[in-house]
């Protein structure tokens, strides 16, 4: 499921899909959050199944005062197909093969949201009792923290964080 937003921060990158994303609201969990947002910005009520990332970064966009912010990303179950997208925030939606989705040229293969977006679409969500440190990567004015459950079918690059970190900006 993808979009493509009218309104927000990806909305300057108009060729580009993502998945659909928002805020959590005071006092909701993770996962009421991401259904909620699936349904507000595509009509899709899905199940939730499991957190595929977390990325953490300080001094965050000035929309959001500077502050720290925690970035999940989440495997979810669709229980409908039919796409009614909100005409507010998003200027279009619809579903997407993997491979078309990755081989968008934004974000840039190497960058850390292309990586998050391709460890979101693996098969391992993260289990709530488990949860490593995958690296630490580095960008202007900080670091971002990304933390995943490593899978087998993405190689496992804590053994060369040097590499990693030259790739993700």
């Amino acid at each position: 499921l993808a979009v493509r937003e009218k309104s927000g921060p990806a909305a300057q990158l108009k060729t580009l899909w993502k998945v659909p994303t928002g805020l959590i609201d005071l006092g909701e969990e993770v996962h009421e959050a991401a259904v909620r947002e699936v349904r507000e910005e595509t009509g899709i009520d899905a199940d939730f199944e499991g957190i595929s990332s977390i990325r953490m970064a300080h001094g965050g966009p000035k929309v959001l005062g500077g502050k720290s912010n925690i970035y999940f990303t989440v495997r979810m179950t669709a229980k409908n197909t039919n796409i009614v997208a909100c005409t507010s925030e998003i200027a279009e939606a619809k579903w997407m093969k993997v491979e078309d989705f990755l081989a968008q040229p934004k974000p840039p293969a190497g960058t850390l949201y292309h990586e998050i977006s391709r460890i979101a679409l693996m098969d391992a969500p993260i289990s709530a009792k488990k949860f490593p440190l995958w690296t630490t990567v580095h960008r202007p004015g900080g670091f971002n923290w990304l933390y995943f459950v490593p899978g087998a079918k993405h190689p496992d690059l804590t053994s060369n964080p040097e590499y990693f970190n030259s790739k993700l900006v």
